[in-house]
């Protein structure tokens, strides 16, 4: 067999390439096949010049064929221009972008976030002297200063909502919990800026953060944001976690690369999704008309069929007819209800006359009635 003359001569990675598909799947194919393979070390023992031996092909397994088709796989289908522009725009927005804003210039959204928590701290206070004259009042615990960890949350959001502006993205809305929404050309994406939690044995430090209840109970933060776009845009889920040596500002390029060629890919996939709308409208309308041509051919047909045994029953009736003014030649009779049996004869052959569809034009017989 061909195939397995390839195997022995080339190593699986290099013929897989020819064939369009990987080495692990051509390794499967030929053990589904029976196709013997070499061992591992063969091509090592064969470049320091040692003797192998090539294992011979064995009789073909029952109920395989030897002719074998190989399904290249698919190749991943490659950005748009419009994607690509979309992303070169981007990089060239944040390109001289090296490190976080400043907390004294936010971006407005964030300001409004500071300025929310400086507002609920005041209210608390507000709230804690009114309840000092009541006997049984209740005292809420102050809210807290704005944390390291908060405060460089709030540093890293601005600056990627600052990038994704100049990019040419629109901020929609901003939440405090750290989700935001974001207008990429005719799209909205909901996404989110938040500390990374992970769980721990020992309780939760919740001094960690000024607003522990924007995060989930019972974990502990890594120290590490994670940025995600939470709007699903085809191929995989669009996250970003920091690292060490990897933080928001040496993300910013791929996240703001990314983000804006959402807009295109969701036009394109809005636009496909809109030819398969029409494609099965088209289709159906096929299928429906095909069914009426379908039923419209079976009434036809048996509005013809039932003509044949309309014209058989008139040369019945005929038939009889003349059988009975045979006997008229022989038998007197009487007034029946009123005629004679001779008008009698003259009315029955009128009824034949209209039964018969060979007295109607020719386009009847294959015509049907209307349906309703």
């Amino acid at each position: 067999m061909e195939l397995h003359q390839k195997v022995w001569a080339k190593p699986l990675k290099e013929i897989s390439v020819e064939f369009g598909m990987t080495g692990t799947g051509l390794a499967k194919l030929c053990d589904r096949h029976g196709i013997p393979r070499p061992p591992q070390g063969h091509w090592t023992k064969l470049s320091l010049g040692g003797l192998v031996e090539i294992a011979p092909l064995p009789p073909l397994p029952k109920g395989k064929s030897d002719v074998i088709v190989i399904t290249p796989l698919t190749p991943k289908p490659s950005h748009s221009d419009a994607v690509v522009d979309a992303q070169e725009e981007a990089l060239n927005a944040v390109a001289k972008i090296t490190e976080l804003d400043s907390f004294r210039s936010l971006h407005p959204s964030v300001r409004a976030w500071v300025k929310q928590h400086r507002d609920d701290q005041a209210q608390r206070r507000q709230e804690r002297r009114e309840r000092r004259r009541e006997v049984w009042g209740h005292f809420w615990d102050p809210i807290p200063d704005l944390t390291e960890r908060d405060r460089y949350r709030f540093q890293a959001t601005s600056t990627v909502l600052n990038a994704l502006e100049k990019a040419g993205a629109k901020v929609v809305d901003a939440q405090i919990i750290g989700k935001f929404d974001l207008k990429v050309g005719n799209h909205v994406l909901e996404c989110a800026i938040k500390e990374k939690m992970r769980q721990g044995l020992s309780d939760v430090d919740r001094s960690w953060s000024a607003c522990p209840d924007h995060h989930q109970h019972g974990l502990h933060p890594s120290g590490f944001l994670r940025i995600a776009v939470n709007t699903y845009v085809g191929g995989g889920r669009l996250e970003w976690i920091e690292k060490q040596n990897k933080l928001v500002v040496d993300l910013l390029p791929k996240i703001t690369d990314s983000i804006m060629g959402c807009g295109p890919r969701l036009d394109e996939q809005q636009a496909e999704r809109e030819a398969q709308r029409l494609r099965y409208e088209e289709e159906r309308r096929r299928q429906y008309e095909e069914q009426q041509r379908r039923e419209l051919e079976a009434r036809r047909w048996k509005h013809f069929r039932e003509q044949a045994v309309s014209w058989q029953e008139c040369q019945r009736l005929c038939a009889f007819v003349d059988a009975i003014e045979r006997r008229m030649l022989t038998e007197q009779v009487d007034d029946i209800d009123g005629m004679t049996a001779a008008e009698w004869v003259a009315w029955t052959r009128e009824k034949i006359k209209d039964l018969d569809p060979m007295n109607r034009d020719l386009e009847c017989l294959w015509r049907p009635p209307s349906k309703w």
